[in-house]
């Protein structure tokens, strides 16, 4: 466990060792409060703090009263302090004490950290200390200032934001210092939102007029949930109320966009941003968020215009709005925080030059994030006129008066490493000195062969020479183990066991043989044993001899970003050109564009004052990946092969480097930015860089590397013990810090790298099985919403008519889940991308039956549902891949194939109901189904090959649209399931007769209308409906008599699976899976000689057609589209008279929609719909992938007889 000790300062001791001052520390944990008092007159106090500490705070407190008056402080259920939110600015005014706190997490890993934090308010100077007993260096963070300098510089700030203590000994002192968030918070006077106003606005005008950069945000959101609200109501009381629970929202990068109109300000995502959502927000909601989040924001989605709805909980009831808190823990709340510390940092609007003069005096935005260097932070430091001084914004007085950053967060920012601000880490994290985060856990190596195990037992013995020094309880997280007696150890672990040099842990299996190894690289990450904490008296003053910062514990902040020189030629160096540069341009799923140019700069003196580099590329190309390593020699780089696994890496090898400080560019460049990173490095020739982080015999090296733009060579990479290298990892996004212009960085598409970078690219859970149930067809689980996990029964489906979504997309099961505390959406499921396509495929293999890819779009957040599809008898095996939304061909996943879903529909036969009518319908009494498939099949026809039109109603004859809405927004056309027909040859001979298979759901009727080859509909002609298990169904109508059968067939055969695209959108087009086969039929009966062609389709997620990035359309540029895009696999011609052909079809021109296409003797093109030159339809469906063609314009007197040409397909 680890110990943290509290000490006082000698001068603290003396102020509050009084009658009626008390100081306490007290933590919480498990909602119990843990409280500690300090004995002023002892003046230090430990206290073991728990070891799954994850965010958690140790308060400390001082109180002050008088004999008699305010009561004394108590803790626990009784006291005043029962809970965390009880440390509040009301109960420490109420009751006079002040506050502090230390923020800390203690998880077993070396990422745990440790920072002081005064967003709350001011309360006591403190330090933190902590040793490692890895031996690395101690740390620590405190303040350059004592108390009173800190409380003065706020009273200068704001004049109402200091408060003194009301009683006891220390009456009249200083007692807390409001922060802005805190006096916003709570009405206190001295901050307002308001303060903002002048800024925010005229920056908003001045984007709007073009007068000032671009305000452009990007970076990379972690993946995190946040907390959600949904009504449920108890089945077994009734009750309805709102229960709170978690959705994971995806990892993903974010590049956004300004602009300002009428008051608000609109970010647009970029094309590569993997982010999607307009963000809307006011001015005032903006300066409403800058001290505090307490402004909210509206996410629309580009496609539909509609906001996106987030929960809140009112008075017991789970709301919905469109409004988001911008502190919200979700991707769009990421986007906030560059954007505000734009504001809090005063760097929006603001501009700058490099710091190093020899590079110009070229204008920096300091309105794009990846320039937020905090040299430039609050106007800087550098003096006005010198290279790197600020110009920061300004507006004129019609704006009226406000602040141009945070004055508060300057204070922190300046003179202590505590968070001044709840952006303060983002303000400080790229100091390599100083920041405010210090680590808490640590990395240490084991021994050769450090494990071992007992056959059968799951309890692994750990040696350790340490050992001793830890506790039962301790989390321990191992990596780099190999499998020893069945077992790998790796994860994180709790120690069960400590004895002399050796501690166990529990593996989650047992043992399969008895065995002792692991390897040599077994690494183990655990917390400190101990940590120091330090109060300091307002008053402190240093002994002779030493700094007041160094008493405080105050470490300086410090970015080596930039070199006076003097600079040295590396090219001119005689020494080994060793040097190796790992170029890491990875972030998330993103990467530096691999079509992109980088350029080695080597400094080799100055012009005119300005830097020169001789630039030498790297001669990356289509056939030579960018991502290789590269060597130099003479003058050139080499392609060396050796590609990154995680395919965003590059290493440069066999650069010269001389002594002295030798001056590099890395620059890299694509069609739409570049950027420029400048590294110096001192170094020996032929010897190495000096590592700035070696600290052995008081050697002192910091400052020898130097890097700029925001990159970093992190410390990690060079260890302490090691005086020169001759290898430098460059981070160009350390943190997933933003450090270039994100028009650089393109999406990670290559799938080969998916698989071997688990950490990025999880594999997707299992898509869940439903149906829509409702009138607003909301997805239910198939097996019930009233369990622990989805896809329950799913070996027996009794109905053909089913949903897939993503796991969360039962709503009420999520409810049921919440409502028992059961967290099923709070981590990693199987979202996708916001607006990105989820694209369901069917497995074949291994007996499975067949059925069409279900192509369903994601919302902004990535959810996805499908609508109602349908299925036959058979045993299904699906998985779901994500495609960009552009990728209409589906050619390029973007993510691992989910898990996948297997699941069995057996519908029992049904017997039809009501024969003798003038419709069909099933007896849903009659077996365990939900409905049941009809074949409908023509045989013989008087019509002039008219088709028959069949749709279905309910039982009271309203209209049932494909989709499932029933009512009187329903309309014909969208009621129609399916089209017959009988084609015959001029002469009268049939050439083909239409089938179609049709679902019909119990309490659901099939009619049928009649529609001509002049496209006139007789909604309602004659019919007669005859038979038992094969009926017989006779349509009589105006223009002839169709005749056709009927019967109930579950089981659907490829060709009927495949026209199920034809069922849905009621095209005649068919949907294949880019390489899929299928034997194609061609007859007709024509004078003119006509060819036809396949073209594949882009369907966007609007549902809009277009090929070849040609909109659909009546337009020649369309036509001339379809005639460059045709699938070039398919090509036949008839004519003269009766004709007829067959041949094998493969399509060529990836997944999707392929919609036949007629080019006649003339030249006309005619395709699909009405997009032809006399805007009428020529291609019509007679049946499950059979299309008739007519082949004259209407003002070539055309018959509109569609037999000129009749295919059908069968799909293999």
């Amino acid at each position: 466990m680890t110990t943290l000790t509290v000490n006082l300062s000698s001068a603290l001791q003396t102020t509050v060792d009084q009658p009626g001052v008390g100081v306490w520390a007290v933590y919480f944990n498990g909602g119990n409060a843990y409280s500690t008092e300090v004995d002023a007159s002892v003046g230090s106090t430990s206290i073991d703090l728990p070891g799954d500490l994850n965010g958690g705070k140790v308060y400390l407190l001082i109180q002050s009263v008088d004999s008699g008056g305010i009561a004394p402080l108590t803790f626990g259920p009784s006291g005043i302090i029962q809970q965390e939110s009880d440390i509040n600015w009301q109960n420490a005014a109420t009751y006079d004490f002040r506050y502090d706190s230390l923020e800390l997490s203690l998880l077993g890993q070396a990422g745990d950290a440790a920072n002081l934090t005064d967003v709350n308010g001011f309360g006591i100077p403190m330090s933190v200390q902590i040793s490692y007993p890895n031996g690395a260096a101690s740390q620590t963070r405190g303040y350059a200032v004592n108390g009173s300098s800190v409380f003065g510089d706020v009273d200068d700030a704001s004049s109402q934001a200091v408060y003194a203590y009301s009683q006891g000994p220390l009456a009249g002192t200083n007692r807390m210092a409001a922060s802005p968030t805190t006096a916003v918070s709570n009405s206190l006077p001295g901050y307002a939102a308001s303060d903002w106003n002048a800024y925010v606005e005229s920056l908003g005008d001045a984007l709007a007029a073009g007068t000032t950069n671009p305000v452009r945000i990007a970076g990379y959101f972690n993946g995190a949930p946040s907390v959600e609200w949904i009504n449920y109501t108890n089945p077994s009381t009734g009750i309805t109320q709102a229960y709170s629970y978690n959705e994971y929202h995806n990892a993903g990068f974010y590049s956004y966009t300004a602009s300002y109109a009428n008051g608000t300000f609109t970010f647009t995502p970029a094309a590569n941003s993997q982010i999607q959502g307009v963000i809307s927000i006011s001015v005032a909601d903006l300066a409403n968020s800058i001290y505090s989040t307490l402004g909210n924001a509206t996410v629309t989605d580009p496609t539909t215009g509609l906001p996106y709805q987030f929960s809140a909980n009112s008075g017991g009831t789970a709301v919905f709005n469109p409004y988001m808190n911008t502190g919200a823990n979700d991707q769009w709340g990421a986007f906030f925080v560059p954007l505000l510390t734009g504001f809090i940092g005063g760097y929006m609007g603001g501009t700058t030059t490099a710091q190093n003069a020899l590079l110009g005096s070229s204008s920096i935005s300091l309105s794009e994030n990846w320039n937020f260097d905090p040299t430039f932070a609050f106007g800087g430091k550098i003096a006005a006129g010198q290279p790197g001084a600020v110009t920061p914004w300004s507006w004129s007085g019609t704006y009226g008066t406000g602040v141009s950053h945070d004055p508060y967060a300057e204070i922190f920012f300046n003179n202590t490493n505590s968070y001044g601000n709840g952006y303060s880490d983002s303000l400080m994290s790229q100091f390599q000195q100083g920041g405010p985060l210090v680590p808490t856990g640590y990395t240490a190596t084991l021994g050769n062969n450090p494990l071992s195990t007992t056959s059968g037992s799951s309890t692994v013995t750990v040696t350790d020479p340490n050992a001793s020094g830890y506790d039962v309880g301790d989390l321990i997280t191992f990596t780099g183990a190999t499998v020893v007696g069945g077992i790998t150890l790796a994860g994180t672990y709790t120690i069960a066991s400590v004895g002399a040099g050796i501690y166990t842990v529990t593996a989650s299996s047992n043992a399969t043989a008895t065995a002792t190894g692991g390897g040599s690289t077994v690494t183990f990450q655990k917390d400190v044993d101990s940590i120091t904490l330090t109060l300091f008296d307002d008053n402190e003053t240093a002994p002779s001899g030493q700094t007041l910062p160094d008493v405080q514990g105050y470490t300086p902040t410090l970015i080596y970003d930039t070199s006076t020189g003097p600079f040295v030629a590396p090219l001119e160096s005689t020494g080994a050109p060793n040097l190796s540069l790992v170029l890491n341009f990875g972030l998330g799923q993103m990467r530096l564009d691999p079509n992109a140019t980088v350029q080695i700069g080597f400094y080799t003196g100055t012009s005119g004052g300005v830097a020169q580099f001789d630039y030498v590329a790297l001669p990356s190309s289509n056939s030579q990946s960018l991502y290789q390593t590269w060597v130099y020699s003479n003058g050139t780089f080499i392609a060396s092969g050796g590609a990154a696994a995680n395919g965003s890496i590059l290493n440069v090898n066999g650069l010269p480097y001389d002594t002295g400080i030798n001056w590099y560019q890395i620059v890299v460049t694509n069609s739409s930015a570049t950027r420029t990173y400048n590294l110096y490095a001192s170094a020996v020739a032929g010897t190495g860089v000096l590592n700035p982080y070696y600290d052995q015999g008081g050697v002192n090296q910091a400052g020898s590397l130097a890097l700029d733009g925001l990159a970093q060579i992190p410390a990690a990479t060079l260890p302490v013990t090691e005086q020169y290298t001759t290898s430098l990892q460059i981070a160009a996004f350390n943190g997933g810090t933003m450090s270039m212009d994100p028009l650089l960085l393109t999406w990670i598409t290559d799938s080969s790298i998916y698989s071997s970078t688990p950490g990025i690219w999880m594999t997707p859970a299992t898509p869940v099985l439903g149906t829509l149930t409702g009138t607003d067809d909301a997805f239910a689980n198939w097996g019930g919403s009233t369990n622990a996990t989805p896809n329950s029964s799913l070996g027996a489906v009794t109905s053909g008519s089913l949903a897939i979504g993503w796991y969360g997309s039962d709503s009420t099961w999520i409810g049921y889940n919440a409502s028992i505390s059961n967290n099923v959406i709070g981590g990693y499921t199987n979202k996708v991308m916001g607006l990105d396509v989820a694209l369901v495929t069917f497995s074949t293999t291994s007996g499975n039956t067949a059925h069409n890819p279900i192509v369903v779009n994601a919302d902004i957040d990535g959810h996805w549902t499908s609508a109602a599809t349908q299925f036959g008898n058979g045993t299904y095996q699906a998985v779901m891949t994500e495609y960009q939304s552009s990728d209409t061909a589906f050619t390029t996943p973007v993510a691992l194939t989910s898990a996948p879903l297997t699941f069995t529909v057996n519908m029992a036969e049904l017997s039809f109901a009501h024969t003798g009518s003038n419709f069909i319908q099933l007896d849903g009494s009659s077996g365990n189904a939900d409905g049941n498939w009809v074949r409908l099949a023509s045989t013989s026809s008087t019509m002039p090959n008219g088709t028959l039109l069949v749709y279905a109603t309910d039982l009271d004859g309203n209209l049932v649209g494909r989709d499932g809405e029933t009512g009187a927004g329903v309309t014909f056309d969208e009621a129609v399931l399916a089209r017959i027909g009988s084609v015959a040859a001029d002469g009268g001979t049939t050439l083909f007769q239409g089938k179609q298979s049709v679902y019909l759901p119990v309490g659901q009727q099939l009619h049928f209308a009649v529609q001509t080859g002049n496209d006139v509909i007789q909604k309602l002609p004659n019919v007669l409906v005859t038979g038992n298990d094969t009926l017989t169904v006779k349509v009589a109508g105006t223009f002839g008599t169709l005749n056709l059968t009927a019967e109930v067939d579950n089981t659907l055969s490829a060709t009927a699976t495949s026209a199920a695209s034809q069922r849905e959108y009621d095209e005649p087009w068919v949907f294949l899976n880019q390489g899929q086969h299928a034997t194609v039929d061609i007859a007709g009966s024509a004078h003119d000689i006509n060819t036809i062609h396949f073209v594949r389709l882009d369907v966007d997620r609007g549902g809009n057609w277009g090929v070849g990035g040609v909109a659909y359309g009546n337009t020649d540029a369309f036509r001339s589209a379809v005639r460059d895009h045709w699938d070039t696999g398919f090509v036949s011609t008839g004519g003269r008279g009766n004709f007829h052909d067959d041949f094998t079809w493969t399509a060529s021109s990836g997944t999707g929609f392929y919609a036949p296409v007629l080019v006649t003797e003339g030249g006309d093109i005619f395709v699909i719909g009405k997009a032809n030159v006399d805007g009428r339809d020529h291609i019509r469906l007679f049946g499950e992938n059979t299309f008739g063609f007519e082949d004259l314009r209407a003002d070539q007197h055309s018959d509109f007889d569609y037999n000129d040409l009749v295919m059908k397909l069968s799909v293999l």
